[in-house]
């Protein structure tokens, strides 16, 4: 369990992008405790979920395919986009049951997320797995809050201005 607490740079102290991450780590399988000065690197603007947006999407083979488990005619995935109050959005995707996946994303979790911070993306991570973890340490509800995860690293690699890859 890794946790990112923000500490300023003495270089460029007054600007938002002055805040640099140095990983927390625990051998707990719990939230690590955060600094009381501990802050997302672009809390300061105010950016808040608004809500969380499903789509679901479907190919269908024209002749299908044959696997161990009998024949594939069609494969199904869902899009989960984090939408901002400021008009960002950041995408996310599920491979998993469509039904399942919009009963966790959008009953559950986005009435959990709304108001929060999307660039504090370990605190939503946590969040959204204290609330599943009772019927979802595995499966859909694991895989739905790995979709927002990614669109709210998105959001955070589109503020920065730099591919999701290099903030890991």
């Amino acid at each position: 369990v890794t946790d990112f607490d923000m500490v300023p740079r003495q270089d460029l102290a007054t600007s938002p992008r002055s805040l640099v991450s140095r990983r927390l780590v625990t051998r707990h399988n719990r939230a690590p405790a955060r600094s009381l000065d501990a802050r997302p690197l672009y809390s300061e603007l105010g950016m808040k979920i608004d809500h969380l947006e499903t789509i679901h999407l479907r190919f269908e083979y024209a002749d299908g395919f044959r696997y161990a488990g009998g024949k594939c005619t069609a494969r199904v995935t869902t899009l989960v986009k984090v939408h901002t109050d400021d008009g960002r959005c950041g995408i996310g995707s599920v491979y998993s049951h469509p039904g399942l996946v919009e009963l966790v994303v959008r009953h559950q979790l986005d009435p959990l997320l709304r108001g929060d911070d999307p660039t504090d993306v370990e605190a939503l991570w946590w969040k959204m797995y204290r609330l599943t973890r009772w019927y979802g340490r595995k499966g859909a509800a694991m895989s739905a809050i790995g979709a927002i995860d990614t669109a709210c690293w998105d959001l955070l690699g589109q503020l920065r201005g730099q591919p999701v890859w290099k903030l890991l």
